[in-house]
């Protein structure tokens, strides 16, 4: 089975998803990275250079091309699954978690390292930029085969609620 994480920026896809992985014996692909690694860039300073509309483009093309097996989790930026047809790919490719938490928690979170959230990034009103843009995603990371709050999440738990998806 594949498990993709998604949510928003600070949710915990990364740390959650490699803790998963270990858990479970899978293999674990972070998408932000396999995007850094390519590219030879942050994202942060592809975004400043290219633009957020062909940051998207070229993390839909990677999603697509990323050599899928069995046993993977896989890490997802947080506008991934809400551009393009990539919910719909996702969904077809395997079972997707909604990592969920609300824009007090998410601004706890990335308050102190925005530096790495280009949406985020010299952000002058950052709870307002979190509710706003986690409100216009909401609808699509609610469409995830399941939906945890992310909040104290117990792997263990998790691992029990990700078996009922099989």
């Amino acid at each position: 089975m594949i498990l993709f994480l998604l949510g928003f920026s600070g949710c915990g896809k990364s740390t959650v998803g490699q803790r998963l992985a270990k858990k479970i014996n899978y293999d674990f692909v972070d998408l932000d990275t396999l995007f850094e690694q390519k590219f030879k860039t942050s994202i942060t300073e592809y975004f400043s250079n290219y633009g957020q509309d062909e940051f998207r483009k070229q993390e839909a093309v990677l999603l697509k091309e990323i050599p899928y097996k069995d046993k993977m989790v896989i890490a997802l930026g947080g506008g991934t699954p809400c551009f393009g047809d990539n919910m719909l790919w996702i969904k077809q490719k395997g079972k997707s978690i909604y990592l969920q938490l609300s824009p007090l928690a998410i601004y706890d979170r990335v308050k102190n390292n925005t530096t790495k959230r280009p949406l985020l990034l010299n952000n002058s009103n950052l709870k307002d930029c979190i509710t706003e843009t986690l409100k216009e995603r909401e609808n699509v990371y609610l469409q995830a085969d399941l939906v945890v709050n992310s909040i104290n999440l117990n792997i263990n738990n998790l691992i029990d609620k990700i078996k009922e998806l099989a």
